[in-house]
């Protein structure tokens, strides 16, 4: 009981904290698929004060296992085996941080969006990783 009162006080605190796909559904509450990049550059400023760089080129995702559990090394070039989602892209925006405990070590989570759009323009997914650091 004490275990769950506790991570619930956390989730309330910082709901970054939760698991992925939450993060990622509170992100495309925020912005829906289908809307358009020039408003989502404008939602990424307003809502986490950060730069969004679009790329002409889609986000190249090696999936493990689903779209919300995409980890920080699956996302990126550097895999042949990765598949492009989309043609156009923004990625590796820091929507947030949190400090935590990682093998009973302090480390800060960094939590991280990315969005694919298609050649309209309009959003296809959302992706949402989390790495830890010192």
């Amino acid at each position: 009981m004490v275990i769950i009162l506790f991570t619930g006080t956390l989730w309330a605190v910082n709901p970054l904290r939760r698991p992925l796909f939450m993060v990622r559904r509170h992100v495309l509450s925020i912005t829906p698929v289908d809307m358009h990049i020039d408003e989502v550059v404008e939602i990424i400023s307003r809502e986490w004060g950060r730069n969004a760089w679009v790329r002409d080129h889609g986000l190249a995702v090696f999936r493990r296992t689903s779209p919300s559990s995409i980890s920080p090394d699956t996302i990126g070039w550097g895999n042949a085996n990765a598949s492009i989602i989309g043609s156009y892209s923004i990625a590796s925006v820091d929507i947030g941080q949190y400090r935590t405990l990682v093998f009973m070590l302090p480390h800060i989570a960094h939590v991280r969006a990315y969005w694919a759009f298609c050649e309209d323009g309009k959003l296809i997914d959302v992706f949402v990783t989390r790495g830890y650091g010192t």
